[in-house]
């Protein structure tokens, strides 16, 4: 485990943008009928007003589609008809959600909620409460545990381990941690020094079935695999780099999804890996032109992309306009060329 406070400093310019953000009051219920994007070919779905940089993802067992925000503990709830509400509002113990699982081993929603805005008393002092994870009953809309990151770790992405646990990746710290069950603590699983390269580290997290992680590196442009076996970590060699690789999901017969969040170029992506195929291994581009995509999931042969459009804030451009609108991409695959690769 690398703790050391230059490491901190090193990823502080990040959390420090971040941080910057401002919010306002989210409207209980949007007129979210989506509407199609021409150049991209897809549909999106609008957020309510004043529901910022969506990033967390994920859906339950009947379709509903959950949404997490970075700079809110508001949990949205899009249902079939699409139709957009606050399923669990924010509280003392959950003020954001840049990862959201839900598990049908527990039905429990897991939450990963790092603290960028902090709570600013009457002289205008800041204070960051401990980047954290939660376990939410969805049904009570009660938070029944949460874990604080050790050593100002930050809980980046979560993924499912099949068993009622999660791993986190932590961005910060530069490894992946483990909670075997919401009863467990919080403990390392994978330390390694491939972890460290780029200014941001591990993101995007995924399990494949042979239980191995697939796990992004933000910044280096690079995909990790932690043994199932053994938890050693190596290199996954592909046919090009991957620009900001984020949210990753496994789909059937050891392929990923996996996005690019483009901050320097613009172009946002989903890609389409195969990992039956030999080394290195294509980077499929389904579609591209998102705006800054974070996390994902699928529901049948349907994506649902936190289109969070936060590049305005990562790079030294002040011609970026900042957006006014925030999106939930909804794109169908079903007719992919790419997506049911042999």
């Amino acid at each position: 485990m690398r703790t050391n406070q230059p490491l901190r400093t090193r990823k502080s310019p990040l959390m420090a943008i971040l941080a910057s953000l401002f919010f306002g009051s989210v409207s209980a219920q949007a007129s979210s009928t989506p509407w199609f994007d021409e150049e991209t070919q897809t549909e999106r779905i609008v957020l309510p007003e004043g529901y910022k940089y969506p990033n967390g993802i994920t859906h339950s067992p009947k379709g509903r589609v959950f949404v997490g925000s970075v700079v809110s503990g508001d949990i949205l709830e899009i249902k079939p008809n699409k139709k957009v509400r606050v399923a669990i509002p924010a509280s003392e113990q959950v003020f954001a959600g840049t990862s959201l699982r839900f598990d049908e081993v527990t039905n429990m929603l897991w939450v990963a909620s790092p603290d960028f805005l902090g709570v600013t008393d009457s002289d205008g002092n800041v204070t960051r409460r401990a980047h954290r994870v939660a376990a939410i009953d969805v049904k009570k809309r009660k938070v029944l545990r949460i874990w604080t990151m050790p050593d100002q770790g930050f809980c980046n992405d979560i993924a499912l381990d099949g068993h009622g646990g999660v791993f986190i990746s932590d961005s910060i710290a530069d490894l992946v941690h483990h909670i075997d069950s919401p009863t467990s603590e919080l403990e390392p699983y994978a330390t390694s020094s491939l972890f460290s390269p780029g200014e941001l580290g591990p993101a995007g997290i995924v399990q494949l079935a042979n239980s191995d992680l697939i796990v992004g590196l933000y910044s280096a442009g690079e995909l990790l695999r932690v043994s199932g076996n053994d938890r050693s970590v190596s290199r996954i060699p592909l046919q090009r780099s991957l620009e900001n690789p984020d949210g990753i999901y496994a789909i059937s017969d050891n392929k990923i999804l996996v996005l690019e969040g483009g901050a320097n170029s613009g172009n946002g992506k989903l890609n389409l890996i195969d990992f039956n195929g030999d080394a290195p291994y294509a980077v499929h581009t389904l579609v591209e032109h998102i705006e800054s995509p974070l996390n994902l999931t699928v529901v049948d042969d349907k994506v649902y992309i936190t289109e969070s459009r936060i590049r305005h804030l990562l790079i030294k451009d002040t011609g970026l306009p900042v957006p006014e609108a925030f999106f939930i991409r909804e794109i169908d695959l079903s007719s992919n060329p790419f997506y049911e690769i042999d």
